[in-house]
C-alpha cells in the first residue's frame, strides 16, 4: 500500500498543489472536508509562518482531489526516513525548528509521514491537521497504521506525543526499522506500552550512547520508564540535532565489540519477546488468575488452619497474657494471619484476621507477578520516616501500640491503644500525559485511625487466648 502522493495539478491554466483524498465520489467524508476548507496548513520558512488553505476540490480519474496554492513539494517525511542518518538528520532538525516556531501561535498536532513535506524552495510544509485527520478516518487500516500509527502513541499529548514521534523517526532512520510494529492497532498500542525494545546502539553498535539514550527516553524507555519518562522537549531535540550534525553520531569501535553487541542483541531480543508475552498474558488474564490463585491460597490457609488446630501446638505456647495481646496486634504488620489465629478463640478478632488474610493473598499475588509485595509493614514504614508512597505502594499494620492491664488472675483484661494504618483508596491508573511539563509522580497518603480496645483472655488447653475484643473508641 503506497501513500497518496500530492502532485501538481493545473486548473484553468493555473498550477495548484493537489492532494488525492482516496474518495471516489460524493460521500460523508467529502462533506466533512468541504466544511474544513478554511482550516489552515502551514509553510514555515525563514522564521515565517504562512497559512495554506484549501482552494477547492476537483475530480481526476474518478478520484476526488483537494487543492490549494502551488508549492513544489520536494520530499515527504515518508521519503526522509529512507535516507541514511547523515542525509536525514538535517531534515529532522528543520522539522523540529518548524514545530518550535509553529507552536508559538498554533496548537500542536500529530505528525504523519505523508502530511509533512520539505519543498524545494525551502522550509517545511504541513498539510492542514484537521483535513489530514478526516482523510485518515477514510483510509484502510494498513495505511493508517503505516503513516500515522507507527509514530504516535495513544495516551500522550502535546509536546510529549511529538517527542515520541521524533524518537520513532530517528529509531527508523538509524536502525532501518520502527521500534514498534503490529498488524492491527490493538497489537501496536500494546507493544508501545509493554514491549521492552532494544536500544539503537545494540542494533547499530557504532552509534554513540548519548544518541541511543535520548531516543529511548523519547520512546518511553528511559531509566525510569516503568514509572514516568521525561520526554525530551523540542528545545532539547533542536540542540542535540544541531550538535549531532556538526559532529558525528557514530563512533569507532573494534570488531570484537561489534560481535559482542550482536550476541547481546540476540539474548535481549529473546528475553524481551518472552517478557512481552508474559505481560500481555497477565494484562488479559490477571483478574481470572488472581481469583484462581486467591482461591487456592485461601483454601490452603483454611486447611492449614484446621490441621494446625488439630495437630500442632499454638505458636503462642508459653506466652504470657501480655505477650499474646502484643503478638495479635503486631502480627498485622507481617500479615501473619496464622499467628493471629493462635492468639484468639471463638469469634474474637475475626474481622481483623479476615482483613489480614485478604491482604496476604494480594501480597502473594503481587510477589508472584512483580517479584515483590506492594504492601509495606506500618512499623517498618514508620522507622524509615514515613516516606512518600507512589502507586501501587500502600501501607498496612499497627504502630504506637500501648497496653494497660486492667485485671489479672484467671481472666486477664487489657486495654490497647494504637494507630492502625490502611491503604488509601487508589484511582484507576491513567496513561494520559500532560501537554506541558511532566507532573511529579502521584503520591498517596495511607489512612490512619487511632483505636482503643479492651481485650478479655482466658486459659484454653494450657495456652492464654483472647476470647473477646470490645471496641471502645476509633477516630
Amino acid at each position: 500500500m503506497t501513500a497518496n502522493i500530492p502532485k501538481k495539478i493545473v486548473i484553468e491554466k493555473s498550477p495548484y498543489f493537489g492532494i488525492p483524498t482516496g474518495i471516489k465520489e460524493s460521500s460523508f467524508a467529502l462533506t466533512q472536508l468541504t466544511a474544513l476548507r478554511n482550516k489552515p496548513g502551514w509553510l514555515i520558512k525563514e522564521e515565517r509562518v504562512e497559512e495554506w488553505k484549501i482552494t477547492g476540490f476537483t475530480q481526476i480519474k474518478e478520484e476526488i482531489y483537494l487543492y490549494g496554492p502551488f508549492l513544489n513539494q520536494g520530499r515527504s517525511l515518508l521519503d526522509i526516513i529512507t535516507l541514511n542518518a547523515e542525509e536525514a538528520l538535517p531534515y529532522i532538525r528543520k522539522l523540529v525548528s518548524a514545530l518550535l516556531l509553529q507552536k508559538r501561535g498554533y496548537p500542536l498536532f500529530d505528525l504523519q509521514l505523508d502530511s509533512v513535506f520539505f519543498p524545494l524552495e525551502g522550509g517545511v510544509f504541513f498539510l492542514p491537521p484537521e483535513v489530514v485527520k478526516v482523510l485518515g478516518n477514510s483510509q484502510v487500516l494498513e495505511k493508517r497504521i503505516r503513516v500515522h500509527g507507527l509514530i504516535n502513541r495513544p495516551g500522550l499529548s502535546g509536546e510529549n506525543r511529538l517527542s515520541f514521534s521524533l524518537g520513532s523517526l530517528l529509531y527508523r532512520i538509524i536502525t532501518g526499522s520502527f521500534p514498534f510494529t503490529g498488524e492491527d492497532e490493538e497489537i501496536l498500542h500494546s507493544k508501545m506500552k509493554l514491549l521492552a525494545i532494544l536500544p539503537p546502539e545494540l542494533s547499530v553498535p557504532q552509534i554513540k550512547p548519548e544518541v541511543s539514550d535520548i531516543i529511548m527516553k523519547a520512546l518511553g524507555r528511559g531509566d525510569n520508564y516503568k514509572k514516568r519518562t521525561d520526554y525530551p522537549p523540542l528545545e532539547l531535540w533542536q540542540e542535540k540535532l544541531s550538535s549531532w550534525i556538526r559532529g558525528d553520531i557514530f563512533r569507532q569501535i573494534d570488531n570484537a565489540r561489534i560481535e559482542e553487541a550482536g550476541r547481546l542483541k540476540e539474548i535481549r531480543e529473546k528475553k524481551a519477546a518472552g517478557s512481552y508475552r508474559k505481560k500481555v498474558f497477565w494484562q488479559r488474564n490477571w483478574k481470572a488468575a488472581t481469583l484462581i490463585l486467591g482461591a487456592v491460597i485461601i483454601v490452603s490457609i483454611f486447611l492449614s488452619s484446621i490441621l494446625s488446630n488439630v495437630l500442632a501446638p499454638r505458636k503462642t505456647k508459653g506466652f504470657s497474657p501480655a505477650q499474646v495481646v502484643e503478638a495479635f496486634y503486631l502480627s498485622m504488620n507481617s500479615l501473619d494471619h496464622m499467628l493471629m489465629q493462635d492468639c484468639v478463640i471463638d469469634k474474637a478478632g475475626k474481622t481483623d484476621i479476615k482483613e489480614v488474610t485478604h491482604l496476604y493473598v494480594l501480597s502473594r499475588v503481587s510477589k508472584g507477578y512483580e517479584g515483590r509485595s506492594n504492601i509495606l509493614p506500618a512499623d517498618e514504614w514508620q522507622r524509615l520516616g514515613r516516606p512518600e508512597l507512589t502507586p501501587p505502594q500502600s501501607v498496612f499494620g499497627v504502630t504506637d501500640l500501648h497496653l494497660l492491664q486492667e485485671a489479672d488472675g484467671a481472666l486477664p483484661v487489657f486495654t490497647a491503644t494504637y494507630k492502625k494504618w490502611l491503604p488509601a483508596p487508589q484511582e484507576e491508573e491513567q496513561i494520559q500525559e500532560p501537554a506541558a511539563e511532566p507532573a511529579p509522580p502521584a503520591t498517596l497518603a495511607p489512612l490512619c485511625f487511632e483505636v482503643k480496645e479492651r481485650l478479655f483472655l482466658k486459659n484454653h488447653r494450657d495456652d492464654w487466648v483472647i476470647f473477646n475484643i470490645e471496641r471502645l473508641d476509633i477516630q
